[in-house]
């Protein structure tokens, strides 16, 4: 909202100045208005909106009305600056955060929603599971330098998103609080670091070799093994089952 969130759903911005005429009412029951749809919305996302990526919450009929109005006020308006709050002037004029950039505020409004109000992770049927960031074996061995990257480049290939290179971002200030936020959650636990040597384990090659030969071999060729042995013996394989 606002040039500020996540990427996984649509821009909330202006969500109070939608017309109702072009919604799907289909599987919404009761009237055919904006505020039902958000409200029904909220309650059962992937039954409102066919493939909805964003999970059911278990809201209260309170939490619901008082999100519905909070959507229902996103619209743009032409106010004179002495009418609108003095953070929204900040953030229109000077770049500035709608919200308290205090470590709890920052880690509420950003990172509880997928990893959960204490960081001890999120669960929601037919979706991934979100990690804990809290668990004490994990802060263990994260480094402030670690979490600080994952906060601010986020993580390849998975739902956490670049917080610190995006427009409006976190700088480098508010992701230091935030690391610290998260020890405080998990006990404080502090990074100890891995004492082992960087290859500590103990192999036994020719045990290795007896396994690769009962289970890989028939499909990737060893030392012994040629592409045309395996493939023939592949071949002789199926031979056998399908006779």
């Amino acid at each position: 909202m606002g040039g500020f969130g996540g990427e996984n759903g649509p821009d909330l911005s202006r969500l109070g100045e939608r017309d109702p005429n072009q919604l799907n009412f289909r599987n919404v029951p009761g009237d055919r208005t904006l505020t039902n749809w958000i409200v029904q919305h909220f309650r059962s996302p992937a039954s409102t909106v066919a493939g909805s990526l964003m999970p059911a919450q278990r809201l209260s009929d309170e939490q619901l009305d008082l999100l519905t109005l909070y959507m229902l006020s996103l619209r743009r308006r032409s106010l004179p600056d002495v009418f609108l709050p003095k953070d929204r002037v900040t953030a229109m004029r000077f770049g500035g955060r709608e919200f308290a950039t205090d470590p709890a505020t920052l880690y509420t409004t950003v990172c509880s929603s997928c990893h959960g109000k204490a960081g001890q992770g999120t669960r929601f049927a037919g979706y991934p599971p979100n990690p804990s960031i809290t668990n004490p074996d994990f802060l263990a061995l994260a480094s402030d330098d670690f979490l600080s990257a994952a906060i601010k480049r986020g993580r390849p290939g998975r739902p956490m998103l670049p917080w610190g290179e995006r427009q409006n971002g976190f700088n480098d200030a508010e992701i230091a609080t935030l690391v610290a936020y998260i020890r405080s959650l998990g006990g404080g636990v502090q990074f100890a670091g891995d004492t082992m040597p960087a290859r500590w384990v103990n192999a036994d090659a020719a045990l290795g070799e007896r396994l690769f030969t009962s289970n890989c071999a028939g499909c990737h060729p060893g030392r012994d093994r040629s592409d045309r042995g395996v493939y023939q013996d592949a071949r002789q394989q199926l031979n056998c089952v399908r006779n």
